[in-house]
């Protein structure tokens, strides 16, 4: 099943209460410039508890020419130390929804996975799998 979702935020938000082991969450900043795959960025790590807080205050500390992205990697309490996990995320560019709609299908038939859920950022689409 494919859901489409507005924010991210709303997704890892729910994505950690069913996984309380996530101590931590990923986001990357980062300046957009067209045709470019390295785009300027920078990290920035934030505990899971306050990732509502967190998000918001980066939201408002970006300009007006920086993104933020959620990047695949979480960090779970594993024997006293954070372990590095991974929620599968693709992105896709373009913006043809049937053939986004017919790729998700794929990818969770061939992986075996039940649940997708898809994001329309502007410019392409993300595919996020609520597992890791």
């Amino acid at each position: 099943m494919n859901k489409f979702i507005t924010y991210p935020s709303d997704l890892i938000s729910s994505f950690l209460v069913t996984h309380p082991q996530i101590r931590r969450v990923e986001f990357g900043i980062y300046t957009y410039i067209p045709r470019r795959l390295d785009n300027p960025r920078r990290v920035e790590s934030v505990e899971a508890c306050k990732l509502l807080y967190d998000y918001d205050r980066l939201c408002y500390g970006i300009t007006d020419k920086e993104e933020i992205a959620f990047h695949s990697r979480v960090y779970v309490e594993s024997a006293g130390t954070d372990e590095r996990r991974h929620i599968p995320m693709i992105d896709l560019k373009g913006k043809e929804i049937h053939r986004i709609g017919e790729l998700t299908e794929e990818v969770l038939r061939e992986n075996d996975w039940n649940q997708a859920f898809l994001f329309d950022s502007g410019r392409s689409y993300h595919i996020y799998i609520p597992t890791m």
